[in-house]
C-alpha cells in the first residue's frame, strides 16, 4: 500500500506555521526573509522527522523546466534499450529528474524492407 506524500501543508500543520513560512523555510528562504531562527529549526526538524521530499512537479513551475530527461527508442523488446532504460530511470531518480520514453519506429521508405 503506498503511503501518502508529505506536504508543504503537512509540514506547515505541524509546526504550527502558515505554508508560505513552511516553503520559505524549506526553500532556504527563511533566514534571508527574516524568519525566526527557532521557527527554521522547528520546520526543518519536522521535515527531516516526516521525510520530505519537494515535488518534482512543484520544482518545475518554479524554475520554469521539465528536469525531464527523454528517451526514444525504436523498440521496447530489445535488451540493450530495457537495460538502458532501465539504467536511465535509476540515475533520473538519484538526481531528483523524470524519465519520459517514446517508442518510434520509422516507416520504411519505398524500396526498403522492415524498418531498417
Amino acid at each position: 500500500m503506498k503511503t501518502k506524500r508529505v506536504t508543504i501543508k503537512d509540514i506547515a500543520e505541524l509546526a504550527g506555521v502558515s505554508k508560505a513560512t513552511a516553503s520559505l523555510v524549506l526553500n532556504g528562504r527563511g533566514k534571508e526573509l527574516r524568519v525566526a531562527q527557532e521557527t527554521r529549526e522547528r520546520v526543518l526538524a519536522i521535515a527531516r522527522e516526516q521525510h520530505y521530499q519537494p515535488s518534482i512537479h512543484a520544482r518545475s513551475l518554479r524554475d520554469n523546466r521539465s528536469h525531464t530527461i527523454g528517451l526514444v527508442v525504436p523498440e521496447i523488446t530489445n535488451y540493450g534499450f530495457a537495460v538502458f532504460s532501465h539504467e536511465l530511470e535509476t540515475l533520473c531518480r538519484g538526481s531528483r529528474r523524470a524519465a519520459a520514453y517514446l517508442l518510434h519506429r520509422r516507416k520504411p521508405r519505398p524500396g526498403e524492407r522492415g524498418g531498417q
